[in-house]
């Protein structure tokens, strides 16, 4: 059975789906090519899922720290200026696809804050409604809710 893919969302689905591919230069390389791939994502994301209502230069780190959580999104104001900072596990978030799926779900909790005001911390009705718009974009992709535990 072939997968239905929206009309005009081939190529967007291509590239997330090829992240999961043995043969993309983003999984054989990735280690080189992870921050390239999470910027690629991020705008990516920013564009189709939040119709670019978030920072086009908001920061986002890799955390040798976070060993339990594949992210984490911090929030706060400077200056009465809201912001958020999203920081991707360095040991967790070890692949293409994990990454992927990290960053749209840290994302979701970076536009609960910046777009609709609230700290949504618990993954609760605006954060559902995040994951949402992601997960119409795009059926087949890992859901938001994926998550990951360290092997240690």
């Amino acid at each position: 059975m072939k997968e239905e893919v929206p009309r005009g969302h081939q190529l967007h689905y291509g590239f997330l789906k090829d992240l999961s591919s043995p043969t993309s230069k983003y999984v054989t390389d990735f280690h080189q090519n992870k921050q390239e791939l999470a910027r690629r994502l991020y705008r990516f994301f920013n564009q189709s899922v939040f119709d670019n209502q978030l920072p086009a230069d908001m920061e986002i780190s890799w955390n040798k720290r976070l060993r339990r959580q594949a992210g984490r999104t911090g929030f706060g104001k400077k200056n009465g200026v809201p912001y958020a900072v999203i920081h991707i596990s360095d040991k967790i978030c070890d692949s293409a696809d994990r990454l992927r799926d990290t960053l749209i779900h840290e994302m979701c909790h970076a536009a609960c804050w910046l777009i609709d005001g609230e700290a949504d911390l618990t993954h609760g009705l605006l954060w559902d409604y995040h994951c949402a718009m992601y997960n119409v974009l795009v059926t087949t992709a890992a859901c938001c809710t994926t998550s990951f535990t360290s092997q240690t």
